[in-house]
């Protein structure tokens, strides 16, 4: 099916309505006419494309409808197959299809707004789509703010073939308080990943939720034999801030017998030290001398207590109640431009590489 003038009536009926008279008379029209020079830019280059595409999202929710239409109206396109493949009209039709769906969704996802969310989300849920559609989705700015992505997001990051879309929604998860408690096994489990960079975002969001005590044993385990230091030092922050007793003797005795420790690894051992038991050492034979005289035997019984009480997840324990959010992750901060290459198909040169996420500072 020829896709083009489904977008130019879809086109023709929104600037109609601007010419209807639905323009408020603030600046620039409500921005109507702002949006109308953009849209047909959508069809263009990919530069073109890309650019206004990029402008209508900081335009906000006001262009929600309009891509909403575009998106809807092309995205069924099937690629030509038998004699059709062989009709270039057929073929130019189904690329610009591609091409306004793409630019559309990626408007879409750089909407901080949850209405904007909620008209992706069923991409996120379609095992079918277009991985690129669902890359976008996944980091969506809308996500966050639309209630119902949080169980969809879940469902991704627990069960999905792609292991960078499983690694995308735990990022998403990691910026979504309201989700964090229903959320402890998956950061859990993600800490026994074999990935350096899932078992430092699990490690990340224990630092920030502060009340996953079914992670402790797994942190402590990691703190102690990891073989990326970066994991080991976040392992040991998060330990630091969520302080539980049973982490006191591993760390010990590592400061005590591990030769190959550096400098660092031993000033963060007894930063840590410090932290979970309120006793602000010097240095680390201040910590060796207190242990022998008196640590060993109080930490036994502590470590015991504490053991037996911790083991219930947050969400099955109605005593624990979870710490106010001090400072939200920085984990993610999207850039303005796509973090995903085009769409296969187009002929795109130059399509700019993804970009770094950028880590938090503890």
């Amino acid at each position: 099916m020829h896709r083009a003038p489904v977008f130019i009536f879809t086109f023709l009926l929104f600037t109609g309505a601007i010419h209807a008279g639905e323009t408020g008379g603030t600046p620039f029209g409500d921005y109507d006419e702002v949006i109308r020079d953009l849209i047909p830019n959508l069809a263009k280059d990919r530069v073109s494309a890309q650019d206004a595409a990029i402008k209508l999202a900081r335009l906000g929710k006001r262009t929600i409808p309009i891509l909403t239409e575009i998106m809807n109206a092309n995205i069924r396109a099937r690629e030509p197959k038998g004699e059709g493949a062989k009709d270039p009209r057929q073929n130019a039709a189904y690329l610009q299809s591609r091409q306004l769906t793409y630019y559309s969704v990626l408007s879409l996802s750089r909407i901080k707004h949850a209405e904007a969310g909620k008209i992706l989300l069923p991409l996120l849920k379609d095992q079918k789509a277009l991985p690129e559609l669902r890359a976008l989705t996944l980091e969506s700015l809308g996500l966050e703010l639309f209630e119902d992505s949080g169980p969809v997001l879940q469902q991704v990051a627990a069960h999905d073939a792609d292991p960078q879309f499983r690694k995308k929604a735990l990022l998403q998860l990691s910026i979504m308080p309201g989700f964090w408690v229903q959320s402890e096994k998956l950061f859990v489990d993600a800490l026994s990943s074999p990935e350096d960079d899932v078992r430092l975002l699990a490690a990340k969001q224990c630092y920030f939720a502060r009340i996953y005590t079914t992670a402790v044993d797994r942190l402590i385990e990691i703190a102690v034999k990891d073989s990326s230091t970066e994991v080991r030092m976040q392992a040991m922050l998060a330990i630091g801030r969520m302080r539980p007793q049973r982490a006191v003797p591993p760390l010990v005795k590592m400061l005590a017998e591990d030769t190959s420790l550096n400098d660092r690894d031993k000033l963060q051992i007894q930063r840590t030290i410090n932290a979970v038991t309120g006793i602000q050492f010097k240095d680390a034979n201040g910590i060796d001398a207190w242990w022998k005289r008196q640590g060993e035997k109080e930490y036994a019984r502590l470590v015991e207590v504490e053991t037996q009480a911790s083991q219930v997840p947050a969400a099955q324990n109605s005593a624990r109640v979870a710490p106010p959010v001090e400072a939200a992750p920085t984990l993610k901060a999207l850039p303005a431009e796509p973090t995903v290459k085009p769409f296969q198909g187009l002929s795109l040169p130059g399509a700019p590489e993804p970009a770094a996420e950028p880590a938090p500072k503890p």
